[in-house]
């Protein structure tokens, strides 16, 4: 059987013997329900949930507080003016039976119409005397129209007074009388805990509660107290579940009683109730004190703690009267007070006692008591009955908390099964835990049983808006188990179980107790990338209740890395003469790029633009003139926005113009032209004479560099300028040609035959160290004119480089720093100042020597 099966069913049996009439009559009263929240006229729809009634059926738009339940009144407007329906049943948050104030069908409302949710009464002595809440609008106020008492049984009603939590309800005193009743319809006074009447309980747990209903008299200091807290003389009522505190301020003599009962032709039951005083000054007080004078009442008390007063516990006189007290505890007030002090006391009448705890008192059980008693146990020697235990003290649970504690084995399993007892059966104790078929626990207590109250029902739903770093988690408590939970929140962490020590708590405590309903959470922070697991809980008064386990993943990882930007375009000599020429540069992902003449620049700061085709940026730059170096800086951000910190340097030159002929031209004859106007200075082979019939070494002249007598301009024989032919030798030494094939094609572009064939006019050796400088040359430049500079040093003991690129065999086109070097070394050698590394005039006239 289920824990919820196991309460349905001691409800029904709950409700077959609170009265001595038979059960199979009580289904036909009619159940009307009124709530009682004290001081309490605010309309409880904080959420402002609309409301559609169709029969007996209100459907709200949001959940409802976990505190609404049975007895609330809606107030709504339909749309022939302000009604009011009363809530009778609950079935989930969202959706509640409803009833009029009558008990029928309330009016139907259309889905979408605004209702505020009130308490019916703010006290319980409003409730009694029938005077609504001031809250509720004062044109539907007036929904119960009696005075001095209801008749319910013309109508055929029960009526169950829902008593709540909201505050604590102070009376002087609650009279009840002139109340018309019967053994099936009735009036009953209680606090609401199952699901099915509320979301958050409004009953305790066998230990004293502010948070749930409590009803609390003062007894005046001028010495008097006009009633009891609860004094009733109308038979056929049940108080059940409720806090009563008396504190005693009187200065002087009189007595008080937390309840009073007297004068009853039907039955009264008082069950599962604390019930304590504060005995400050040591005056007269009983808990449960039950009279008559002539009237023939049956009195059944049972499951209630009482401690603190100072006269008695459970006092019954009455000749006329039946008592049933069965499994109460009472601890005294533990003052001297000798024989006054009394917690069952018997005076006329029958009263069975069975189960019932005796501690610290004057006397335990005084006077005589009915047959059928038994299992009692007292610390003094008067324990009434067969099996009952004597001069025997428990220590109970804890200070004010007089459910049984673990050592308390003379109580544990020493009572009596009264399940199906003919007078009063029963299987629950205070805590609503059933009691096993069997030895029962003595006491209102069945210690070690599983309770009524059990722990919450918790679901966990899918976490939802889930970003890189954080996500809502939520949950769902879907039955209370009789106790509102004081805490609810969700365990996470990356272990699949949520054991590891990577698991964390978050927990919300505020506008506890909770009732059911959804929940969530947002204030957490997750690593990106992860797979999380996560739980929702609950703990109510029981026990902590955990909901599945369920997983999500946080989205990946920002992007912060920028992309890679590689092959940069043109590097090298650009020929001369040109103005414009394409950048560009390739990415591995897609990206933006700029470009700047200034390095350094920030991404965000370039003004260039350049456009995308096939994953490769380009822009064409002009503007460029002959004899340059030219620099361009580019900077790419991917889609992310991640731009490169670092410039992606696209360097080149453009070749000289030829140094020719400027100005005015020269005159003369033959071959000599005049040297016109601004002419540059070029350096050229001189001319190697023919090989003689028998040549020796002696007659092969050494080779020279000197001062061409004719423009660099000047066509040679193939239709070449010098400045093509070197533009031509530099392309092939860019593909590594042999120096042989070099010289044959410099032999064959000046006009000569292949130098490598035999019929060269030039020997190969003689070829191979000429050199011809055009142009002043230094840091930075490029060209074949530079490498050959490079050979004239490597092959005059002023190596470039010892090995690698510049040394000797492996010269480049590329005047670096190496060269110049080596250059300045040369010139320091051959007195040339300043010695600087630069290729100029006076250092080429040291090379012609």
């Amino acid at each position: 059987m289920t824990k919820k099966m196991t309460i349905l069913l001691a409800s029904i049996i709950l409700a077959a013997f609170l009265l001595p009439a038979s059960s199979a009559s009580a289904a036909a009263s009619l159940q009307i329900y009124r709530s009682v929240g004290p001081g309490d006229i605010a309309d409880l729809n904080t959420g402002a949930a609309t409301v559609s009634i169709s029969g007996s059926v209100a459907t709200f738009s949001a959940p409802l507080p976990g505190k609404v339940g049975v007895g609330d009144v809606l107030q709504y407007d339909p749309g022939s003016g302000l009604v009011v329906a009363f809530i009778s049943g609950r079935t989930s948050s969202t959706v509640f039976t409803v009833q009029s104030a009558s008990g029928g069908a309330p009016v139907s409302a259309p889905a979408g119409t605004a209702v505020k949710v009130f308490r019916a009464y703010t006290s319980l002595a409003d409730a009694i005397a029938g005077n609504e809440n001031a809250g509720v609008d004062a044109s539907v106020r007036n929904f119960d129209a009696w005075t001095g008492g209801n008749n319910l049984v013309s109508p055929d009603e029960t009526w169950n007074i829902a008593c709540y939590g909201d505050a604590q309800d102070t009376t002087t005193g609650i009279t009840i009388s002139g109340w018309t009743t019967s053994s099936t319809d009735y009036l009953k006074i209680y606090t609401p805990y199952l699901d099915s009447e509320v979301g958050a309980s409004q009953r305790h747990a066998g230990v004293w509660d502010d948070t749930k209903y409590k009803l609390v008299a003062y007894a005046d200091t001028d010495g008097t107290l006009l009633e009891s807290p609860i004094n009733t003389g109308s038979a056929n009522v049940l108080i059940d579940g409720l806090q009563i505190f008396v504190d005693d301020l009187r200065p002087s003599g009189g007595t008080v009683s937390a309840i009073a009962a007297h004068n009853a032709t039907g039955s009264v039951s008082i069950s599962d109730n604390i019930i304590k005083a504060d005995p400050i000054n040591g005056w007269s007080s009983y808990a449960v004190v039950v009279t008559n004078a002539g009237a023939a009442g049956v009195y059944k008390v049972w499951n209630n703690i009482i401690y603190g007063f100072l006269e008695g516990g459970i006092s019954f006189s009455g000749a006329g009267n039946t008592m049933y007290a069965y499994n109460d505890t009472v601890y005294g007030s533990n003052l001297s007070v000798g024989s006054a002090d009394v917690c069952y006391g018997a005076s006329g009448g029958t009263f069975v006692s069975v189960n019932n705890i005796a501690q610290a008192c004057g006397t335990g059980f005084s006077g005589t008591f009915g047959s059928g008693s038994g299992y009692n146990l007292s610390n003094l020697t008067d324990a009434p009955g067969s099996n009952s235990a004597t001069s025997t003290t428990l220590a109970f649970a804890g200070t004010e908390d007089y459910l049984l504690g673990a050592s308390d084995t003379a109580a544990i399993n020493h009572g009596e099964d009264l399940s199906a007892d003919a007078n009063n059966p029963f299987s629950a104790d205070i805590r609503n835990a059933q009691r096993p078929v069997g030895l029962w626990d003595i006491g209102a207590d069945e210690y070690g049983a599983s309770p009524g109250f059990v722990q919450p029902t918790v679901t966990t739903q899918s976490a939802s808006s889930v970003t890189q770093t954080t996500a809502t988690l939520n949950g769902d408590i879907a039955a209370t188990g009789g106790v509102g939970p004081t805490v609810r929140g969700f365990s996470w962490g990356t272990d699949s179980s949520l054991s590891g020590g990577d698991t964390a708590t978050t927990t919300d405590a505020a506008g506890q107790p909770f009732g059911v309903g959804t929940f969530s959470t947002t204030t957490l922070a997750f690593a990106c990338g992860s797979t999380y697991y996560a739980r929702a809980y609950a703990t109510n008064s029981v026990g902590t209740a955990f909901g599945s386990i369920v997983s999500f993943t946080t989205g990946s990882c920002p992007d912060t890395t920028p992309p890679v930007v590689a092959d940069a375009s043109p590097s090298g000599e650009l020929v001369a003469g040109t103005t414009s020429t394409v950048i560009s540069v390739k990415t591995e992902i897609g990206a933006t790029c700029k470009y700047s003449t200034a390095a350094n620049t920030e991404y965000a700061s370039m003004t260039g633009t350049m456009t995308e085709n096939a994953g490769v940026y380009s822009a064409t730059v002009s503007g460029l003139a002959n004899n340059s170096v030219d620099d361009y800086y580019i900077r790419c951000s991917d889609a992310a926005g991640n731009p490169t910190v670092a410039d992606t340097n696209v360097h080149f030159s453009v070749a000289a113009a030829s140094s020719g002929g400027g100005g005015g031209g020269g005159g003369g004859g033959g071959g000599g032209g005049g040297g016109g106007g601004g002419g540059g200075v070029s350096f050229v082979p001189s001319p190697a004479p023919a090989p003689s019939a028998n040549p020796t070494p002696a007659a092969q002249p050494a080779a020279t560099t000197s001062v061409a007598s004719e423009p660099a301009a000047t066509e040679k024989a193939s239709g070449l300028t010098e400045a093509q032919i070197q533009s031509i030798l530099s392309v092939l030494e860019s593909f590594s040609v042999d120096q042989a094939t070099l010289a044959d094609v410099t032999a064959a572009l000046r006009g000569g035959s292949a130098a490598s064939g035999g019929t060269a006019q030039s020997a190969p050796a003689q070829v191979a160290t000429l050199y011809s400088f055009a142009r002043d040359l230094h840091l930075g430049m490029s060209g074949a004119d530079v490498k050959q500079l490079q050979q004239f040093l490597n092959g005059h003991g002023f190596a470039v480089s010892v090995s690698g690129p510049g040394s000797d065999g492996n010269e480049t086109a590329y005047f670096g720093q190496a060269t110049k070097n080596a250059l300045a070394k040369f010139q320091a050698a051959n007195g040339i100042t300043p010695s600087a590394g630069y290729f100029g005039s006076m250092t080429r006239a040291a090379v012609s020597r």
